[in-house]
């Protein structure tokens, strides 16, 4: 029988989320602070894909709902983070690499939200204000091609706001899960 979460049902199992940081996420203390500050639950763990997810943690509140051990959700939602504009450009520049990538999270249909700490980074991209000689009409063409491609969404957000990007977006992005195709399926 198949069991669909109900809003009540959906809180508390969001109420036990927990962030996924990979383990080779580096100068993201900022992140970690804001966690911390706001008593938002982490481990840094490997990660196969992206610098952040999440799971839902197996626990007494939980397991009356289902979650018998921890439920991950690394194949439906990552976070790219990327310290700055140079970081993103020279990710385009081993265009090869990123493709891997992308093309990996694309075969297990993970969502990727890509967040760049730079607030003017579009427009530092369109004006070629970043150390690499790579063009600027080629970075925007490698980067408009993989978010038609790939679905990538990208967003240039402020560093100070990371942490709590990266926390909203897991977190909605798996209430929408849990709401649209989540279920556990339990024995009659």
């Amino acid at each position: 029988m198949k069991y669909r979460f109900t809003d009540a049902e959906i809180k508390k199992l969001l109420k036990n989320l927990v962030i996924v940081v990979d383990t080779r996420e580096q100068v993201n203390k900022h992140i970690l602070d804001y966690f911390d500050l706001k008593k938002k639950r982490y481990i840094v763990q490997k990660l196969d894909q992206g610098d952040y997810s999440a799971y839902i943690e197996s626990n007494e509140e939980t397991k009356i709902l289902g979650v018998n051990r921890d439920w991950y959700f690394s194949d439906e939602i990552a976070v790219e983070r990327k310290g700055y504009v140079d970081e993103l450009i020279g990710n385009f520049v081993d265009r090869d690499r990123l493709e891997n990538e992308f093309l990996r999270l694309d075969k297990y249909n993970t969502k990727t939200v890509f967040i760049i700490e730079d607030k003017n980074g579009y427009e530092k991209i369109l004006k070629g204000d970043y150390r690499s000689k790579y063009r600027p009409a080629s970075a925007i063409g490698t980067m408009e091609t993989f978010i038609a491609r790939y679905g990538l969404n990208l967003q240039f957000i402020d560093k100070k706001y990371s942490g709590f990007k990266i926390h909203q977006t897991l977190h909605y992005h798996i209430r929408e899960i849990l709401k649209n195709k989540g279920y556990i399926e339990k024995s009659a």
